[in-house]
């Protein structure tokens, strides 16, 4: 999975992809979870992956894409809760 942990803490962390960067304008999703149990982690990390995923994959089919129209087009999405996270 994309757990990284981070003191004692994890946090999920997942790849923007090189021709998607510009749209999202950063070069990782990382959100903490708030939990320093690894199998809690996994089970919060999970639907944010997916969601992470989701978005990347809007960004290669539609290009004009933006993330303000993602989050309102699935009400589920905390978008703006994902930090920037630089290599």
């Amino acid at each position: 999975m994309y757990l990284i942990k981070q003191g004692n803490a994890w946090s999920v962390k997942v790849t923007i992809p090189k021709d998607v960067r510009p749209v999202f304008g950063k070069a990782a999703f990382k959100q903490a979870l708030k939990t320093s149990d690894k199998i809690e982690a996994n089970a919060r990390a999970a639907p944010l992956v997916i969601k992470f995923q989701q978005q990347i994959a809007e960004a290669r089919e539609n290009p004009n894409f933006q993330l303000s129209e993602w989050s309102t087009n699935h009400a589920s999405s905390s978008a703006s809760s994902a930090r920037i996270c630089r290599p």
